[in-house]
């Protein structure tokens, strides 16, 4: 419903907002990277997206960092829907894909 999407949205540009505050826009390309990622509708091209993006990372931290900022994203959606806040559930299972689909790219885990 478009009511619960709007508050995931607001929930994503609070966490860019919060990155870039946080760590004075050292992580704030990697939470711009995760909301554009999140607005791919297809399984497949997100997919496509994703490797293009870890490959055109320059090195091994920027992929480490933006790993960082997808799985603290997702802990703090998780703890957002155990709170009983209205996160859609699409975003939110795009959110879980990235971050599995992440970590088999970077080679953290076997892919499904």
């Amino acid at each position: 419903d478009a009511a619960a999407a709007l508050q995931t949205l607001s929930v994503i540009k609070a966490r860019i907002s919060a990155e870039m505050e946080e760590h004075l826009g050292e992580d704030a390309w990697a939470a711009q990277l995760l909301s554009r990622l999140l607005q791919v509708d297809q399984v497949p091209l997100r997919i496509v997206a994703l490797r293009t993006a870890l490959g055109e990372m320059p090195d091994p931290y920027s992929r480490a960092q933006f790993y960082d900022v997808v799985m603290s994203t997702a802990a703090d959606v998780r703890e957002l829907v155990t709170s009983g806040q209205p996160i859609d559930p699409d975003l939110v299972g795009r959110l879980q894909q990235l971050q599995d689909q992440t970590a088999s790219e970077l080679g953290l885990k076997k892919g499904r």
